[in-house]
């Protein structure tokens, strides 16, 4: 190659880096070796007209490298285009050393002001919600990017008609199941908060798995809909991280570990693992995750995570009534634009309903999730008193439905119900040995101190069926006292 050559060759790498430094980028806080940059995109109208989009892609992928050099040979009127792996390496190590860390969003955004939901099409395409209006937009502050697992959703078409009666062809609930299953539904589309854990609960053939689609292809429409729950904890920590929305069809009990995930993704939290490859390296991973889990025996058991769940029991479906798959979704494809129009139509309302919200002194464990409901629900026109007991009554019945099926709570009750009634005052040692004779699992605690500590975890559940204990502690020892409370208080709790 000639010097004219070399030279025309260093002006290309030179036009080439100052391209890419003045895009932007941002590494990903889930993956930190992961560079990505957002850049404007042109299309030219059939009226005439420039349409300008934003896309977001890997700094690595080779369809970005493509546009650059598409780019380079139509400005610099050339054929040829050399080797530029040297300038993104440089800029890798700029990035490096200057970018912060941030959230790479799959499909939500936004803040208290404003909630941002991702169509993962060819445009970039968005919706942006707030109190005054909702719109699309093709740009936006955050760093949105489509994995291969996403979906394109559909564009939302207006319509007059209101979300009850939109979705209800599609959901067999009772009444108030499925008012409370609106608000929560159009609770999902806004980001800056916590969700309430979906529990799915019914017979066979009652549309368990159905209703996981749906919502799923509603709120985050992907490849791979439902999923088992993983059989190690790693990789349910992964499934987490890599999913926004979490289905799981078919479900059993969680584990006690799982169950704590599950709690501190619903809220958000962090979790150190070990770096593939290293000894004494931690990769951190942000979860912050909506669940629906569906399944036949799946109420938890851990007071965490039923204070951060609602429950939904579906209704038998009449024979008459049933649809093959093909003749449901059909009928669901054609309404979806519909239904979205009107999720996004009642979430602006919300949010300017909630700026004045009077909740009438009730509040819950919770609070953001049980405010932001309520005020979806007046934006649907339901009453609050009305909607807040229906949410109460949900959550209640959730936890007398798990002290029920709590096998170290039935243990306790039996001891209690073979004396009468009442246990006088014995040492927490003496009860802890006469409840496992009652006990029907392989878990009970191994010693007097971990039943004692069981004992408090399990105090709201003994109380919500109508018994109780009281401590009393003496030099000696510790004693209990265990007793069913008057049957006029049992009678009203059932």
């Amino acid at each position: 190659m000639n010097k004219d050559n070399n030279f025309e060759k260093d002006e290309i790498i030179e036009r080439a880096y100052d391209m890419l430094k003045n895009l932007t980028y941002a590494r990903n806080f889930n993956s930190p070796e992961e560079f990505y940059v957002k850049y404007s995109n042109e299309v030219e109208l059939n009226n005439g007209k420039v349409f300008t989009y934003e896309s977001v892609d890997k700094l690595s992928s080779k369809n970005f490298k493509a546009m650059i050099n598409n780019q380079l040979r139509d400005d610099l009127q050339i054929d040829y285009i050399p080797n530029i792996g040297d300038v993104y390496k440089r800029i890798y190590d700029e990035i490096r050393r200057d970018s912060n860390m941030t959230k790479i969003y799959n499909r939500f955004a936004g803040n208290k002001d404003e909630n941002v939901y991702f169509f993962a099409n060819d445009y970039n395409t968005c919706m942006k919600v707030t109190s005054k209006k909702f719109e699309i937009i093709h740009s936006s502050d955050y760093f949105f990017y489509k994995n291969r697992n996403m979906l394109q959703q559909v564009l939302p078409k207006k319509t007059d008609d209101s979300l009850y009666d939109l979705l209800k062809p599609y959901v067999n609930l009772g009444e108030n199941d499925y008012k409370l299953f609106l608000a929560y539904l159009c609770h999902l589309f806004i980001y800056d908060t916590s969700h309430m854990i979906c529990i799915i609960s019914s017979s066979h053939g009652s549309g368990k798995s159905t209703l996981t689609r749906l919502i799923r292809r509603l709120v985050d429409p992907t490849l791979a809909e439902n999923a088992l729950i993983p059989r190690n904890i790693n990789d349910f920590i992964n499934h987490c991280a890599n999913n926004s929305v979490v289905c799981f069809d078919n479900s059993r009990q969680l584990t006690d570990d799982e169950s704590d995930i599950v709690c501190a993704a619903v809220t958000g939290s962090t979790v150190a693992k070990r770096t593939l490859y290293t000894t004494d390296e931690e990769t951190l991973l942000f979860l912050k995750n909506i669940f629906i889990i569906n399944g036949i025996d799946i109420v938890p058991r851990k007071a965490d995570c039923i204070e951060r769940s609602l429950l939904f029991e579906l209704l038998p479906i009449d024979s008459k009534d049933r649809k093959t798959d093909s003749e449901f979704w059909n009928a669901f494809s054609i309404d979806k634009p519909y239904i979205l129009y009107a999720i996004f139509k009642t979430i602006s309302k919300a949010m300017k309903i909630k700026q004045t919200l009077d909740m009438k002194g009730k509040s819950y464990r919770m609070q953001d999730s049980f405010i932001n409901m309520c005020s979806i629900a007046l934006a649907l026109n339901f009453h609050l008193e009305e909607f807040q007991d229906i949410f109460f009554n949900n959550t209640d019945k959730l936890k007398k439905i798990s002290a029920e099926e709590n096998v170290f709570v039935n243990a306790v009750i039996s001891f209690i119900d073979s004396h009468n009634g009442l246990v006088s005052p014995r040492t927490m040692t003496s009860v802890y040995k006469d409840v496992a004779k009652h006990y029907k699992g392989h878990d009970y605690p191994k010693s007097s101190s971990a039943f004692s500590k069981k004992l408090n975890l399990e105090n709201e559940s003994l109380e919500r069926l109508g018994y109780r204990f009281e401590r009393i502690e003496k030099k000696d020892a510790t004693y209990i006292t265990l007793k069913r409370k008057d049957k006029k208080f049992r009678k009203k709790l059932a």
